[in-house]
């Protein structure tokens, strides 16, 4: 099953007109991203959209003391946690977290990059996913003074330990976390 799956999916991604349909998807999630305000890196590739999370949260002021978010804070984590918790939706931080910008020698961090990367996964979304998908950006980004910093609590030295390491949301001190956001997809 897993070679046919395999093979299939291979001779589907040499056809033009699925080329043009997955690309199209891209660019129609960035599209729909930017028109929410959403801060996206134009053009958008073949697989994914991404979000400048530096852009994102450029001017943001964070909590009760006005504090303003640093690479360490790892924002672009607290972005998709959000994303999960409040619309069920799976993105995944290529930052300063992925990337261990908080292990590194001020060298280093030069090139670090600070991105959350929405896949448009192959062959499962439709105009309705991607439509939600955007509003549920622009919703969190309407937002933004308001989602989570991350703290560390378990693995910051292990490699790849974005796949291992355990993770604290800390909110900022508001008095209620909007729990029932709703979002209400542009026509």
């Amino acid at each position: 099953r897993d070679i046919m799956a395999l093979s299939t999916g291979l001779f589907e991604t040499t056809k033009l007109p699925y080329l043009q349909h997955r690309v199209g998807q891209v660019e129609q999630l960035a599209l729909l991203m930017h028109a929410e305000g959403v801060p996206v890196i134009m053009p958008p590739g073949g697989h994914a959209v991404f979000i400048d999370v530096d852009q994102f949260y450029a001017g943001v002021e964070w909590g009760k003391k006005k504090e303003k978010l640093n690479y360490e804070d790892f924002a672009g984590v607290g972005f998709t946690i959000e994303l999960i918790r409040r619309f069920g939706i799976r993105a995944c931080e290529l930052g300063a977290f992925a990337f261990e910008y908080d292990n590194k020698d001020e060298e280093e961090r030069k090139g670090i990059i600070n991105l959350v990367r929405f896949a448009v996964p192959r062959n499962q979304l439709n105009y309705e996913h991607i439509r939600y998908t955007a509003a549920a950006a622009g919703a969190l980004f309407r937002d933004r003074a308001n989602l989570p910093k991350v703290r560390i609590t378990r693995g910051q030295k292990l490699r790849l330990r974005h796949f291992q390491a355990a993770l604290e949301p800390i909110y900022p001190d508001v008095d209620v976390v909007d729990d029932t956001t709703q979002i209400q997809a542009k026509k």
